[in-house]
Protein backbone atom coordinates (compact mmCIF):
# COMPACT_ATOMS: atom_id res chain seq x y z
CA UNK A 1 0.00 0.00 0.00
CA UNK A 2 2.49 2.21 1.04
CA UNK A 3 4.29 1.96 -2.43
CA UNK A 4 0.73 3.10 -4.35
CA UNK A 5 0.68 6.59 -2.50
CA UNK A 6 4.42 7.05 -3.37
CA UNK A 7 4.15 6.72 -7.13
CA UNK A 8 0.61 8.73 -6.94
CA UNK A 9 2.75 11.19 -5.23
CA UNK A 10 5.02 11.19 -7.66
CA UNK A 11 3.05 10.84 -10.65
CA UNK A 12 1.39 14.43 -9.37
CA UNK A 13 4.97 15.82 -9.15
CA UNK A 14 5.61 14.64 -13.28
CA UNK A 15 7.69 12.39 -12.55
CA UNK A 16 8.27 10.17 -15.63
CA UNK A 17 7.13 6.23 -14.84
CA UNK A 18 10.63 5.11 -16.18
CA UNK A 19 12.54 7.16 -12.97
CA UNK A 20 9.77 5.56 -10.73
CA UNK A 21 10.57 2.84 -8.44
CA UNK A 22 8.89 -0.30 -9.92
CA UNK A 23 6.19 -2.13 -8.31
CA UNK A 24 7.27 -4.75 -5.62
CA UNK A 25 6.34 -8.18 -6.03
CA UNK A 26 3.14 -9.48 -4.05
CA UNK A 27 3.83 -11.75 -1.18
CA UNK A 28 2.72 -15.41 -1.87
CA UNK A 29 1.64 -15.59 1.61
CA UNK A 30 -1.23 -12.75 1.56
CA UNK A 31 -3.21 -14.21 -1.84
CA UNK A 32 -5.63 -11.99 -3.40
CA UNK A 33 -9.39 -11.80 -3.22
CA UNK A 34 -9.47 -13.50 -6.23
CA UNK A 35 -7.48 -16.39 -5.37
CA UNK A 36 -9.12 -17.43 -2.23
CA UNK A 37 -12.38 -17.22 -3.93
CA UNK A 38 -10.84 -19.88 -6.90
CA UNK A 39 -9.30 -21.98 -4.03
CA UNK A 40 -12.12 -22.38 -2.66
CA UNK A 41 -14.60 -22.93 -5.11
CA UNK A 42 -12.12 -25.84 -6.43
CA UNK A 43 -12.11 -27.21 -2.89
CA UNK A 44 -15.95 -27.05 -2.85
CA UNK A 45 -16.66 -28.44 -6.36
CA UNK A 46 -13.84 -31.47 -5.03
CA UNK A 47 -15.61 -31.93 -2.29
CA UNK A 48 -19.39 -32.13 -3.65
CA UNK A 49 -17.86 -34.56 -6.38
CA UNK A 50 -16.43 -36.64 -3.65
CA UNK A 51 -19.99 -36.55 -1.85
CA UNK A 52 -21.93 -37.42 -4.83
CA UNK A 53 -19.44 -40.33 -5.64
CA UNK A 54 -19.90 -41.80 -2.19
CA UNK A 55 -23.79 -41.51 -2.05
CA UNK A 56 -24.56 -42.50 -5.59
CA UNK A 57 -22.35 -45.71 -5.11
CA UNK A 58 -24.59 -47.03 -2.60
Amino acid sequence: MQWDKEDKRLKKSGIAKKDRPIKPERDSAYPTKTEIALGLLTYLRHFYLFKSLIYNSH
